[in-house]
């Protein structure tokens, strides 16, 4: 442990040309040979090696799993390490399955962050490996991150249907493709003859079904919606 070659320990079993050092304990050690001829009774010391243990590169921050609409605009993935020796190399891969082993290298993404893209509905795994040039140590590998992109959220329509003067309509209720979400309709009546308002919010509420002209009356209804997820707008439809 110091560097002198007047103090040191004997090595048990070490009598050979080459002697490889123990790596389990971090710190710093010094080595040095004797080399003796007990025939002549010479004896020459080599000089000093310094071998210097340093604790194995460790993730301290992985990233993040997302879930968010199409086409958002999405955090960054980021990775922070904690190491002592060499430059850290990062290459970012994804996966279809939550697995931080066999993944597909993105072609570019080197750096600690990663910017996925959302343009593809669905879920995406993504994770980090860091390597260390001029060191042995490493390499590591992040925690694998989910990215679940939500598609728009599309109006499911309404079945046309004819009624007779006097009958009372039941509230129509509108919905979408994706009910988890915040939705919110808005609809206009181009025939408020037929005993219903010109437009409303929300779903349609009861009303009676009115026709005093002697002839057949149509009424068309359109509906817009608008999804939100997650604070985000996600889908117009109408």
């Amino acid at each position: 442990t110091t560097s002198d070659t007047s103090t040191g320990t004997a090595i048990v079993g070490e009598n050979l040309p080459e002697f490889t050092p123990p790596t389990s304990d971090i710190g710093v050690l010094y080595y040095y040979v004797v080399i003796s001829q007990s025939a002549s009774g010479c004896e020459n010391t080599s000089d000093l090696a310094r071998v210097r243990i340093e604790p194995q590169p460790f993730i301290n921050q992985h990233p993040q799993s997302q879930e968010l609409c199409i086409e958002s605009t999405p955090n960054l993935l980021s990775v922070n390490i904690n190491f002592s020796l060499g430059t850290p190399l990062y290459q970012w891969f994804e996966k279809d399955e939550e697995s931080n082993v066999g993944g597909t290298p993105i072609a570019g993404a080197n750096q600690p962050t990663f910017l996925p893209p959302t343009d593809v509905a669905g879920e995406q795994f993504y994770y980090v490996v860091v390597s260390f040039d001029n060191s042995s140590c490493g390499p590591v590998v992040s925690d694998p991150a989910t990215l679940k992109l939500v598609p728009f959220a599309e109006l499911i329509p309404i079945d046309d249907f004819e009624v007779c003067n006097g009958d009372e309509i039941t509230g129509i209720n509108f919905s979408t493709t994706n009910p988890i979400m915040i939705n919110t309709f808005e609809w206009t009546n181009d025939n408020p003859a037929i005993g219903l308002a010109a437009s409303g919010l929300g779903n349609i509420p009861t009303f009676t079904a009115t026709n005093t002209s002697g002839i057949n009356q149509t009424a068309v209804i359109t509906v817009s919606s608008e999804s939100v997820f997650i604070g985000n707008p996600c889908g117009q439809s109408t």
